[in-house]
């Protein structure tokens, strides 16, 4: 009789470790796909803000010779194909107030020590909605002094 309940206690027991398992690892799991998301926001946010300023770089020596749309792709190609991640990204070049980065017209039209900005807009959307419930909108700038004309 003795082994019968000390059989019944560890069955017991097992069921109690199943269940303190299961209400350790929902917190555990969330708190780590919110890092995982976090740091997925980061990165998107970061190659934003090095795209845009690759873009400016190229922009500010080529006032002559390129178009937006050659400045675009130097943007798009420095996302890494992480553009996806921003929907309706957008990126707007344009001649700017070094001081205030207000736009002042066409890039192109940019003298030497004129400011040229590089934008890029978009809305940063969660892989995980259960973490980050709302998307967020990004939107980097950089502004750099004309080589050219």
């Amino acid at each position: 009789m003795r082994r019968s309940t000390h059989a019944k206690i560890a069955r017991d027991r097992r069921g109690a470790a199943a269940l303190e398992c299961a209400v350790v690892m929902m917190p555990l799991l969330l708190f780590l796909m919110g890092a995982v998301e976090y740091g997925r926001f980061l990165f998107v946010r970061n190659l934003a803000e090095n795209a845009s300023r690759e873009a400016a770089r190229f922009a500010v020596v080529r006032t002559n010779d390129q178009t937006t749309a050659q400045v675009q792709a130097v943007a798009t190609n420095m996302m890494a194909g992480q553009s996806s991640a921003l929907s309706g990204m957008t990126i707007s070049v344009f001649k700017a107030d070094p001081v205030t980065g207000n736009n002042l017209g066409s890039w192109t039209d940019a003298r030497f020590g004129q400011g040229i900005a590089v934008r890029i807009t978009g809305t940063y959307q969660p892989m995980i909605p259960l973490v980050m419930r709302n998307p967020i909108t990004i939107q980097t700038t950089s502004v750099m002094l004309s080589e050219a004309n």
